[in-house]
Protein backbone atom coordinates (compact mmCIF):
# COMPACT_ATOMS: atom_id res chain seq x y z
CA UNK A 1 0.00 0.00 0.00
CA UNK A 2 1.46 3.55 -1.12
CA UNK A 3 1.65 6.36 1.21
CA UNK A 4 -0.96 8.64 -0.37
CA UNK A 5 -2.55 11.72 0.69
CA UNK A 6 -5.03 14.35 0.58
CA UNK A 7 -4.89 18.28 1.12
CA UNK A 8 -7.56 19.85 3.49
CA UNK A 9 -8.59 23.51 3.02
CA UNK A 10 -10.16 25.06 6.14
CA UNK A 11 -11.60 28.68 6.31
CA UNK A 12 -8.95 29.57 9.18
CA UNK A 13 -10.08 33.37 9.04
CA UNK A 14 -11.81 36.14 8.55
CA UNK A 15 -8.93 38.10 6.27
CA UNK A 16 -10.49 37.16 2.48
CA UNK A 17 -14.16 36.61 3.72
CA UNK A 18 -17.14 38.70 2.66
CA UNK A 19 -18.14 40.64 5.46
CA UNK A 20 -20.68 43.67 4.90
CA UNK A 21 -24.10 42.66 6.18
CA UNK A 22 -22.66 38.59 7.40
CA UNK A 23 -22.95 36.93 9.96
CA UNK A 24 -19.80 34.45 10.52
CA UNK A 25 -19.30 32.17 13.18
CA UNK A 26 -15.99 30.16 13.84
CA UNK A 27 -17.52 27.41 15.84
CA UNK A 28 -14.60 24.85 15.75
CA UNK A 29 -11.71 24.35 12.50
CA UNK A 30 -13.94 22.12 10.33
CA UNK A 31 -17.47 24.35 11.11
CA UNK A 32 -18.12 28.06 9.84
CA UNK A 33 -21.58 29.24 9.93
CA UNK A 34 -21.95 32.18 7.48
CA UNK A 35 -25.30 33.86 6.73
CA UNK A 36 -26.02 37.46 4.86
CA UNK A 37 -29.76 37.22 2.72
CA UNK A 38 -28.65 40.23 1.24
CA UNK A 39 -25.53 39.49 -0.54
CA UNK A 40 -25.73 39.99 -4.16
CA UNK A 41 -25.41 36.67 -6.41
CA UNK A 42 -21.95 36.25 -7.79
CA UNK A 43 -19.66 37.41 -5.31
CA UNK A 44 -17.23 35.42 -3.44
CA UNK A 45 -17.86 34.42 0.02
CA UNK A 46 -14.44 33.80 0.91
CA UNK A 47 -11.29 32.54 -0.84
CA UNK A 48 -7.73 30.74 -0.90
CA UNK A 49 -4.92 31.37 -2.94
CA UNK A 50 -1.48 29.61 -4.13
CA UNK A 51 0.48 32.84 -4.22
CA UNK A 52 0.61 35.41 -1.60
CA UNK A 53 2.53 38.64 -1.44
CA UNK A 54 3.91 38.37 2.13
CA UNK A 55 5.18 41.92 2.64
CA UNK A 56 1.32 43.18 1.93
CA UNK A 57 -0.77 40.47 3.95
CA UNK A 58 1.60 39.09 5.78
CA UNK A 59 -0.05 35.75 4.91
CA UNK A 60 1.84 32.78 3.43
CA UNK A 61 0.21 30.63 0.53
CA UNK A 62 -3.39 28.89 1.39
CA UNK A 63 -2.90 25.82 -1.41
CA UNK A 64 -0.49 23.51 -2.27
CA UNK A 65 1.49 23.62 -5.52
CA UNK A 66 -0.50 21.52 -7.82
CA UNK A 67 1.72 19.70 -10.68
CA UNK A 68 1.03 20.39 -14.10
CA UNK A 69 -0.76 18.92 -16.39
CA UNK A 70 -1.69 16.12 -13.18
CA UNK A 71 -5.73 15.41 -12.51
CA UNK A 72 -6.98 16.36 -9.32
CA UNK A 73 -10.02 15.59 -7.61
CA UNK A 74 -11.74 18.44 -5.44
CA UNK A 75 -14.68 17.24 -2.80
CA UNK A 76 -16.60 19.91 -1.30
CA UNK A 77 -17.59 19.56 2.23
CA UNK A 78 -20.20 21.87 3.02
CA UNK A 79 -24.23 22.50 3.56
CA UNK A 80 -25.64 25.57 1.54
CA UNK A 81 -29.33 27.17 2.36
CA UNK A 82 -30.91 26.94 -0.29
CA UNK A 83 -29.44 23.51 -1.57
CA UNK A 84 -26.74 23.77 -4.38
CA UNK A 85 -26.59 27.67 -3.62
CA UNK A 86 -22.84 27.62 -3.58
CA UNK A 87 -20.01 26.85 -6.46
CA UNK A 88 -16.38 26.48 -6.17
CA UNK A 89 -14.87 28.91 -8.99
CA UNK A 90 -11.32 27.46 -9.72
CA UNK A 91 -9.16 30.51 -11.15
CA UNK A 92 -5.36 29.43 -12.69
CA UNK A 93 -3.31 32.42 -13.76
CA UNK A 94 0.14 32.33 -15.60
CA UNK A 95 3.50 34.07 -14.40
CA UNK A 96 1.90 36.92 -15.41
CA UNK A 97 -0.96 37.06 -13.46
CA UNK A 98 -3.40 36.21 -16.14
CA UNK A 99 -6.09 34.74 -16.05
CA UNK A 100 -5.89 31.40 -18.01
CA UNK A 101 -9.00 29.45 -17.57
CA UNK A 102 -12.05 29.73 -14.84
CA UNK A 103 -13.50 25.95 -13.93
CA UNK A 104 -16.66 25.71 -11.91
CA UNK A 105 -17.35 23.26 -9.97
CA UNK A 106 -21.36 23.19 -8.90
CA UNK A 107 -21.35 19.63 -7.27
CA UNK A 108 -20.26 18.26 -4.37
CA UNK A 109 -17.10 16.43 -6.01
CA UNK A 110 -15.48 17.10 -9.57
CA UNK A 111 -12.01 16.70 -11.04
CA UNK A 112 -9.88 19.64 -12.63
CA UNK A 113 -6.67 19.76 -14.38
CA UNK A 114 -4.18 22.00 -14.33
CA UNK A 115 -3.09 23.84 -17.00
CA UNK A 116 0.24 23.29 -18.00
CA UNK A 117 1.00 27.42 -18.39
CA UNK A 118 -0.24 27.49 -14.84
CA UNK A 119 1.56 29.92 -12.34
CA UNK A 120 -0.34 30.12 -9.75
CA UNK A 121 -4.47 29.16 -8.90
CA UNK A 122 -7.29 30.18 -6.40
CA UNK A 123 -10.19 28.48 -4.92
CA UNK A 124 -12.93 30.67 -4.37
CA UNK A 125 -16.71 30.03 -2.67
CA UNK A 126 -19.67 31.38 -4.97
CA UNK A 127 -22.64 33.05 -3.76
CA UNK A 128 -24.96 31.34 -6.42
CA UNK A 129 -28.07 32.16 -4.54
CA UNK A 130 -27.23 31.51 -1.02
CA UNK A 131 -28.50 32.85 2.30
CA UNK A 132 -26.48 30.31 4.78
CA UNK A 133 -23.71 28.15 4.44
CA UNK A 134 -22.17 25.25 7.04
CA UNK A 135 -18.63 25.40 5.93
CA UNK A 136 -16.67 22.31 7.12
CA UNK A 137 -13.83 21.56 4.56
CA UNK A 138 -12.49 21.29 1.00
CA UNK A 139 -10.64 17.78 0.18
CA UNK A 140 -8.05 17.90 -3.05
CA UNK A 141 -6.08 15.44 -4.04
CA UNK A 142 -4.25 13.93 -7.25
CA UNK A 143 -7.18 11.78 -9.24
CA UNK A 144 -4.88 8.72 -8.97
CA UNK A 145 -4.70 8.71 -5.32
CA UNK A 146 -8.33 10.16 -4.42
CA UNK A 147 -10.26 6.16 -4.33
CA UNK A 148 -7.19 5.68 -1.46
CA UNK A 149 -7.87 8.59 0.87
CA UNK A 150 -11.29 11.28 0.19
CA UNK A 151 -12.97 8.39 -2.04
CA UNK A 152 -13.01 5.27 0.57
CA UNK A 153 -14.40 7.11 3.48
CA UNK A 154 -17.70 7.40 5.88
CA UNK A 155 -18.22 11.26 5.70
CA UNK A 156 -15.59 12.24 8.18
CA UNK A 157 -13.41 9.27 8.45
CA UNK A 158 -11.75 6.88 5.95
CA UNK A 159 -10.71 3.31 5.97
CA UNK A 160 -8.23 1.44 4.02
CA UNK A 161 -7.21 -2.36 4.44
CA UNK A 162 -3.87 -4.12 3.43
CA UNK A 163 -4.43 -6.21 1.70
CA UNK A 164 -7.75 -7.47 0.64
CA UNK A 165 -6.17 -9.94 -2.16
CA UNK A 166 -6.47 -13.27 -0.14
CA UNK A 167 -9.38 -11.88 1.26
CA UNK A 168 -7.87 -12.79 5.39
CA UNK A 169 -9.71 -10.63 8.14
CA UNK A 170 -7.63 -7.87 9.63
CA UNK A 171 -5.96 -8.37 12.72
CA UNK A 172 -4.57 -5.23 13.31
CA UNK A 173 -6.06 -1.57 13.93
CA UNK A 174 -4.44 1.12 13.29
CA UNK A 175 -5.26 4.56 13.80
CA UNK A 176 -3.30 7.26 11.71
CA UNK A 177 -2.93 10.44 13.70
CA UNK A 178 -4.58 13.86 12.28
CA UNK A 179 -2.07 15.51 10.54
CA UNK A 180 -2.18 19.26 10.03
CA UNK A 181 -4.18 20.22 6.73
CA UNK A 182 -3.36 16.33 6.08
CA UNK A 183 -5.03 12.56 5.90
CA UNK A 184 -2.77 10.46 5.02
CA UNK A 185 -2.52 6.35 4.41
CA UNK A 186 0.55 5.35 5.47
CA UNK A 187 2.89 1.92 4.34
CA UNK A 188 1.52 -1.02 6.91
CA UNK A 189 1.51 -4.61 6.79
CA UNK A 190 -0.35 -6.97 5.57
CA UNK A 191 -3.78 -7.63 7.37
CA UNK A 192 -3.65 -4.35 8.94
CA UNK A 193 -6.61 -1.96 8.63
CA UNK A 194 -5.88 1.99 8.75
CA UNK A 195 -8.43 4.44 10.40
CA UNK A 196 -7.98 7.41 9.46
CA UNK A 197 -9.85 10.73 9.85
CA UNK A 198 -10.51 14.75 7.75
CA UNK A 199 -10.94 15.75 11.78
CA UNK A 200 -7.81 17.53 13.32
CA UNK A 201 -8.58 15.84 16.24
CA UNK A 202 -10.57 13.14 14.45
CA UNK A 203 -13.62 13.48 17.17
CA UNK A 204 -11.03 10.89 19.40
CA UNK A 205 -12.31 8.32 16.60
CA UNK A 206 -15.39 7.59 18.54
CA UNK A 207 -17.87 6.75 15.72
CA UNK A 208 -20.43 3.75 15.20
CA UNK A 209 -19.43 3.82 12.01
CA UNK A 210 -15.56 2.72 13.11
CA UNK A 211 -17.12 0.47 15.32
CA UNK A 212 -19.47 -1.25 12.77
CA UNK A 213 -16.58 -0.99 10.18
CA UNK A 214 -13.98 -3.06 12.54
CA UNK A 215 -16.28 -5.80 13.21
CA UNK A 216 -16.66 -6.77 9.27
CA UNK A 217 -13.14 -6.43 8.41
CA UNK A 218 -12.35 -8.46 11.81
CA UNK A 219 -14.93 -11.01 12.13
CA UNK A 220 -12.92 -14.21 11.12
CA UNK A 221 -10.00 -12.66 13.07
CA UNK A 222 -8.19 -15.12 16.22
CA UNK A 223 -7.30 -11.99 18.11
CA UNK A 224 -7.49 -8.16 17.06
CA UNK A 225 -4.55 -5.53 18.03
CA UNK A 226 -4.52 -1.57 18.27
CA UNK A 227 -2.29 0.28 17.45
CA UNK A 228 -1.83 4.03 17.19
CA UNK A 229 1.42 7.09 16.43
CA UNK A 230 0.14 9.75 18.86
CA UNK A 231 -2.13 10.91 21.63
CA UNK A 232 -5.74 10.88 19.23
CA UNK A 233 -4.84 6.86 18.33
CA UNK A 234 -4.09 6.63 21.86
CA UNK A 235 -7.26 7.37 23.11
CA UNK A 236 -8.93 5.50 20.30
CA UNK A 237 -6.66 2.22 20.89
CA UNK A 238 -7.76 2.51 24.69
CA UNK A 239 -11.53 2.78 23.75
CA UNK A 240 -11.74 -0.18 21.29
CA UNK A 241 -8.96 -2.46 22.77
CA UNK A 242 -12.07 -2.68 26.00
CA UNK A 243 -15.03 -2.75 23.74
CA UNK A 244 -13.37 -5.76 21.91
CA UNK A 245 -11.80 -7.07 24.78
CA UNK A 246 -8.60 -7.15 23.34
CA UNK A 247 -5.29 -7.13 25.55
CA UNK A 248 -2.68 -6.56 23.09
CA UNK A 249 -0.32 -3.71 23.51
CA UNK A 250 -0.80 -0.22 21.96
CA UNK A 251 3.05 0.69 19.75
CA UNK A 252 4.85 3.94 19.19
CA UNK A 253 2.36 6.10 21.09
CA UNK A 254 1.63 8.82 23.84
CA UNK A 255 -1.20 10.29 25.44
CA UNK A 256 -3.02 13.85 26.35
CA UNK A 257 -4.21 14.63 29.78
CA UNK A 258 -7.19 14.03 30.84
CA UNK A 259 -8.39 17.56 30.91
CA UNK A 260 -7.11 17.66 27.24
CA UNK A 261 -8.90 14.65 25.88
CA UNK A 262 -12.34 16.38 28.15
CA UNK A 263 -11.19 19.44 26.27
CA UNK A 264 -11.75 17.76 23.05
CA UNK A 265 -15.15 16.19 23.38
CA UNK A 266 -16.74 18.90 24.71
CA UNK A 267 -16.46 20.50 21.29
CA UNK A 268 -18.68 17.63 20.03
CA UNK A 269 -21.15 16.27 22.37
CA UNK A 270 -22.01 15.11 26.55
CA UNK A 271 -21.66 11.26 24.84
CA UNK A 272 -18.23 11.62 24.17
CA UNK A 273 -17.66 13.47 27.40
CA UNK A 274 -19.20 10.54 29.28
CA UNK A 275 -16.89 8.26 27.20
CA UNK A 276 -13.57 9.99 28.27
CA UNK A 277 -15.33 9.87 31.79
CA UNK A 278 -15.78 6.26 31.74
CA UNK A 279 -11.67 5.76 31.11
CA UNK A 280 -10.46 8.54 33.50
CA UNK A 281 -8.93 6.13 35.91
CA UNK A 282 -6.75 4.58 33.05
CA UNK A 283 -6.59 7.72 31.23
CA UNK A 284 -4.82 9.52 34.13
CA UNK A 285 -2.74 6.51 35.50
CA UNK A 286 -1.29 6.54 32.44
CA UNK A 287 -0.47 10.00 31.90
CA UNK A 288 1.02 9.75 35.55
CA UNK A 289 3.45 6.46 34.44
CA UNK A 290 4.54 8.71 31.05
CA UNK A 291 5.31 11.48 32.83
CA UNK A 292 7.28 8.99 35.84
CA UNK A 293 8.68 6.47 33.33
CA UNK A 294 8.50 7.84 30.05
CA UNK A 295 9.98 5.26 28.00
CA UNK A 296 8.21 2.16 29.55
CA UNK A 297 4.01 4.06 29.05
CA UNK A 298 3.24 2.02 26.73
CA UNK A 299 3.95 -1.54 28.44
CA UNK A 300 2.36 -0.11 30.99
CA UNK A 301 -0.92 0.70 29.56
CA UNK A 302 -0.61 -3.00 28.36
CA UNK A 303 -0.77 -4.11 31.75
CA UNK A 304 -3.67 -1.68 32.56
CA UNK A 305 -5.36 -3.66 30.04
CA UNK A 306 -4.93 -7.25 31.51
CA UNK A 307 -5.92 -6.15 34.50
CA UNK A 308 -9.75 -4.84 32.92
CA UNK A 309 -10.23 -7.19 31.17
CA UNK A 310 -9.57 -10.38 33.62
CA UNK A 311 -12.01 -9.12 36.07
Amino acid sequence: MSNNYANLIYWEDASTSYLFGTKLRFERKDKVIFENELMSPGKELVSWSSKTIFQFNRKSPQLPLLKKGYEYRINLKLKAWPENSVWLKITFRDSKDQIIEDFFVKESSSVFKLPDQTASYQFSLINAGCEKVIFKRLELAEESQANQVINHKLEDFYFLVNDKQNKEPASRIYFQEPELNIARTPNVKEGTMIIGSMLTDARLFIDEKITTKIVEETRDSQAISFHANGPIGFFACLYYSQKFKSKDSLQNSECYSLSKYLAIANKYSADLVAIVQSLASLLEQAQKNKNSQPDDHLSFVADLFERKFED
